[in-house]
């Protein structure tokens, strides 16, 4: 911000946009000579963005804006059209979109046309605000907006595994994607009671983001680790805590704090093979 202040009724116009007035209806309360065009100048400028989603986000990172008032239900969503709103967040223009969720320009328009109405955004500078506030997206620091979609869902599942569920309200968000998915967002329990360990299979392109995050928070993930894949070399098994018996999966759910239905549960549905024999817990990242 060069350390100069905005002037008030540019934070005026500012605040309007991120809560769905359109230009027009601000200058119609401005006095003569003081417009929105010429505040929208100064703010591309000292943010450095294009679009006014990107602007709208850019203040509420930087606390120019004020974060707004959450509401206690999130929105639930596609995959699909978080991922649309999170790229328009981006200030994407159509057509990438279309490319990233594999639809065509029009159908992508008529999609964000009946998200816009699903989440009560009046404009797509609106829907950054209304994004933050249905819990569409997460602001990971230093990394940006990730969809909580599958979060939620991911989320919901362990709170059913788990003997002490409330160690979910302690959960971090990691963007754990690939080149394939950069977008993807997973949620990682910390370890407390009878969960002694963790695991999260990333894309090893992920894991210095991931190590900044959680590396503030030592006593919660303990010896982060991060192990080859056996199956794929793109990425890395994400561990924590103590170390994981490869050849007992029953031991393992135990570590993980899982209940009697819950370790039946994941020993069901794992799929992510544990690290190989003598690659620790605590091995570097």
């Amino acid at each position: 911000m060069n350390g100069s202040p905005l002037p008030q009724s540019v934070r005026v116009t500012l605040f309007g946009l991120a809560h769905g007035l359109h230009a027009r209806q601000i200058d119609a309360e401005r006095p003569p000579g003081d417009r929105v065009t010429d505040h929208l100048s100064l703010l591309r400028e000292v943010f450095g963005v294009g679009t006014l989603p990107e602007l709208v986000d850019a203040a509420y990172l930087t606390g120019v804006l004020p974060p707004p008032p959450p509401e206690s239900e999130p929105a639930d969503l596609t995959d699909q059209a978080e991922t649309a709103v999170l790229l328009t967040v981006q200030g994407r223009p159509t057509r990438a979109i279309a490319r990233r969720i594999g639809l065509t320009p029009d159908a992508t328009r008529a999609l964000m046309v009946q998200v816009m109405r699903r989440l009560g955004a009046g404009t797509p500078a609106h829907l950054v605000t209304r994004a933050r506030q249905l819990h569409v997206l997460h602001w990971i620091p230093d990394d940006g907006p990730v969809p909580m979609g599958r979060v939620r869902r991911e989320l919901r599942i362990l709170r059913g595994r788990l003997q002490d569920p409330s160690l979910t309200d302690r959960a971090a968000v990691l963007r754990t994607g690939d080149h394939t998915n950069p977008l993807m967002a997973r949620p990682v329990v910390p370890v407390g009671g009878s969960r002694r360990a963790g695991f999260l299979p990333v894309a090893a392109s992920a894991v210095p983001g991931i190590r900044r995050q959680l590396d503030v928070r030592t006593e919660e993930f303990p010896r982060l680790g991060a192990h080859p894949s056996r199956t794929d070399s793109t990425a890395v098994l994400l561990t924590w805590g103590a170390d994981l018996p490869t050849r007992d999966p029953r031991a393992t759910a135990r570590l993980l704090g899982y209940h009697t239905a819950g370790a039946h549960a994941f020993l069901t549905a794992r799929r992510t093979p544990l690290p190989a024999p003598g690659r620790q817990a605590g091995g570097p990242v």
